[in-house]
């Protein structure tokens, strides 16, 4: 109660000076705001009475003042948008201002999309270049070579059976071609080709 008390006297010179800005000698243009009745004149605190019925007029004092002070916020406001108006509409460099904040507003647009481009390229690439990612890679590819090496494996093994067959079929070639037989030509032609088979095999088992 002390404190709202206090209150009082700094409030009460506030509003006849907004009474006297509203008052009815004002022009039929000015606008007209609510009036706060009983702001401008507070009664005198009665040391015997009811606190609780001082602190409401206190409030519906302090209610009226701020619907005043809305009033002339929404005044204010209305003012300023209409000399925006007037200062677009009687500037003639209003329309290149607008062009120019255009063009501004699209290079941010492009530059902003630009940049999430760059971000989403560095997020892939440190990811793509993370320890786990490595190493699964590294393991991927060891287990590739194992199985190249397997197959080589394989494919030597069955190069030198294919090497002994092919020894063991000149040998017999050789001991059924003799020197007055009339398929010498041919004979010679297919020792030839088992040489180059022979060689190839070599290549492959090295």
């Amino acid at each position: 109660v002390d404190g709202v008390l206090r209150l009082v006297p700094t409030l009460s010179p506030v509003l006849p000076g907004t009474q006297d800005r509203f008052s009815p000698n004002t022009t039929a243009s000015s606008p007209s705001y609510p009036s706060s009745p009983g702001l401008s004149s507070p009664r005198p605190s009665d040391p015997h009475a009811d606190p609780t019925l001082h602190i409401q007029q206190l409030q519906l004092q302090i209610e009226g003042q701020h619907k005043v002070i809305l009033n002339l916020q929404r005044q204010l406001r209305k003012k300023s948008l209409s000399s925006e108006l007037l200062s677009v509409t009687s500037d003639p460099i209003a329309g290149e201002e607008e062009e120019e904040m255009k063009m501004m507003k699209a290079q941010i647009t492009k530059l902003s999309t630009e940049l999430e481009r760059e971000r989403n390229l560095n997020r892939s690439s440190s990811q793509a270049g993370s320890p786990s990612r490595i190493e699964s890679l590294v393991q991927s590819q060891a287990r590739e070579l194992c199985e190249l090496r397997e197959q080589i494996r394989v494919s030597r093994g069955l190069g030198v059976e294919q090497r002994k067959q092919l020894l063991e079929l000149r040998r017999a070639l050789e001991e059924l071609l003799q020197p007055n037989n009339m398929h010498s030509v041919q004979g010679s032609q297919l020792r030839e080709q088992l040489d180059h088979s022979l060689s190839l095999l070599e290549k492959l088992e090295q």
